[in-house]
């Protein structure tokens, strides 16, 4: 493949910098809302850990009360 080194070379650098354009944007409103983003994080990681037992939780169950339906083999 054979393209032109300098329209790839520009196209290249200009999504490089608005990439590191937002990573910087990003990072500094993290920086100056830390204690906002903070609470967000933390309960957002109690609401996922709370559904993920709740999710295990219901799939015992259902485990077992199918578990209890099905009659033995009989040989």
């Amino acid at each position: 493949m054979k393209l032109p080194i300098l329209p790839v070379s520009l196209a290249i650098g200009a999504a490089s910098g608005v990439w590191f354009a937002f990573i910087t944007f990003i990072a500094y409103r993290a920086g100056s809302n830390w204690e906002a983003l903070y609470a967000t994080i933390v309960h957002s990681s109690k609401v996922v850990g709370i559904s993920a037992v709740g999710i295990v939780v219901i799939g015992i169950l259902i485990y077992f009360a199918r578990r209890k339906k099905t009659p033995p083999i009989q040989p």
